[in-house]
């Protein structure tokens, strides 16, 4: 039972924290959502903070999770970048709403990141960087390029563009919608082209 409450308390709060951030959202608002009182929230997460950090490190495992995933499946360092970027993880809610969270806590965490004592997402672009290297290393990307740059900038566009797709679906027709999801990937395999040996 305590595994199954601390589950539901964690994919609220990551559902709250991605649609209104760390300081619009309260443990009274997670309470209310299961129906549970402020103090049954904080029998599992003591404070606010400690609550925030278990979203988060959730959120860095599933990010981490699917890095590996992809990294065993696929061929060469080129696909497993642009496997980052396939259209069915566009459809997929729980990673956009982990995706949103991490948007949020860059814009946020400016007034708390000389408190903070743990980076979660750290791993996570780590292991996304060692992509670069190991690509280097093996002369499918090109030396002089910077390997956390690179991907920063990859994941920027991409990540920007997954939370802006309820706006876009509203403002365009279904058929411009479409050829924006596929002109959005094609911009990501030619940055990602623009990076290899040829």
């Amino acid at each position: 039972m305590t595994t199954s409450t601390q589950e539901k308390i964690l994919d609220v709060a990551e559902r709250l924290y991605s649609e209104n951030g760390f300081y619009g959202t309260s443990i009274n608002d997670v309470a209310a959502q299961l129906s549970l009182t402020k103090q049954g929230v904080l029998h599992y997460y003591p404070t606010k903070a400690k609550l925030y950090g278990a979203v988060l490190e959730k959120a860095a495992n599933t990010l981490s999770a699917q890095v590996e995933q992809i990294s065993t499946e696929a061929n060469n360092y080129q696909d497993v970048i642009l496997s980052l970027f396939k259209d069915e993880h566009w459809e997929d809610e729980q990673l956009v709403r982990v995706v949103r969270l991490v948007i949020r806590e860059l814009l946020d965490n400016q007034g708390r990141v000389n408190n903070s004592n743990h980076w979660y997402m750290k791993e996570f672009i780590h292991a996304i960087q060692k992509l670069i290297t190991n690509g280097q290393k093996s002369g499918e990307f090109k030396k002089d390029i910077d390997g956390f740059s690179f991907i920063y900038a990859l994941l920027g566009a991409h990540q920007y563009f997954l939370i802006s797709l309820p706006t876009l679906k509203k403002i365009h027709s279904a058929k411009a919608y479409k050829l924006h999801l596929k002109a959005h990937a094609e911009t990501l395999r030619q940055m990602t082209k623009a990076s290899l040996v040829v």
